[in-house]
């Protein structure tokens, strides 16, 4: 709207002192500005065009309000998607620099941020033993249902077995067969394993007894062996290396 003289504060137009002709001109001047509010029928029809009325400014709401039409006639339309996608990218910078769990993502859709926790700086994860289940479990090696337990702990080549499970009565060998004995070469801890080379019925033998009466019953026997050849036909089972 071309008003040139008007003065700050609510003021009102005299109906019969501001004709269209002056405010297409722009020629109401401060003397014809009155007191109490400007309505719509005081300003004649047709004299005021739509791109010649500014925005109103309510200081004590804080508020701007602008006609459709101005708003119309300046803003253009625009496709906000690019600014978006930065928008997410730069989220996602700050999570990089922060080391969070988001990275290198842009191309993706981000929902939200959230923090993870125990992550180091560096390439690897550093895990806690006590959050995970060890894959062997120890327990007691020599409990009461233990028969019997030889250790091979001796020097190379040595023929004696002693029994030190926790039955009773402890077991004696009653005979060694063959080439079996201690040896230093092979062994998964101690100072020596066992050394059958297959040749004719080696083994260790013990007398008869009750313990051994497993029946139907279940039974284990546990050991670390180390095969150091194999016939074809158990090639299958120990592999060929």
């Amino acid at each position: 709207m071309a008003l040139t003289k008007v003065k700050s504060g609510m003021r009102t137009l005299a109906t019969d002192e501001v004709t269209a002709t002056e405010i297409a001109a722009g020629a109401v001047d401060t003397a014809e500005i009155a007191t109490d509010a400007v309505t719509a029928n005081e300003i004649a029809a047709g004299a005021v065009a739509a791109s010649e009325i500014a925005a109103t400014f309510d200081i004590s709401s804080k508020t701007v309000t602008l006609p459709a039409a101005s708003v119309t006639a300046h803003v253009t339309s625009f496709d906000d998607v690019p600014m978006r996608r930065d928008i997410a990218t730069l989220a996602l910078h700050t999570a990089i620099s922060d080391n969070k769990a988001a990275y290198n993502l842009s191309n993706a859709f981000i929902d939200q941020f959230e923090d993870d926790t125990g992550l180091d700086t560096e390439t690897t994860c550093n895990r806690s033993d006590a959050e995970y289940m060890a894959a062997v479990i120890p327990g007691p090696a020599n409990d009461s249902s233990t028969m019997l337990l030889i250790h091979s702990d001796t020097s190379n080549g040595s023929t004696t077995f002693v029994d030190s499970s926790a039955a009773s009565p402890t077991h004696v060998v009653d005979a060694v067969l063959d080439n079996t004995q201690h040896s230093t070469s092979q062994k998964k801890f101690g100072a020596s394993g066992i050394y059958i080379d297959g040749v004719g019925s080696e083994g260790i033998r013990f007398p008869a007894h009750a313990n051994w009466g497993f029946g139907t019953g279940d039974f284990t026997i546990d050991c670390w062996f180390y095969p150091i050849a194999s016939q074809s036909q158990h090639a299958a089972v120990w592999g060929t290396t």
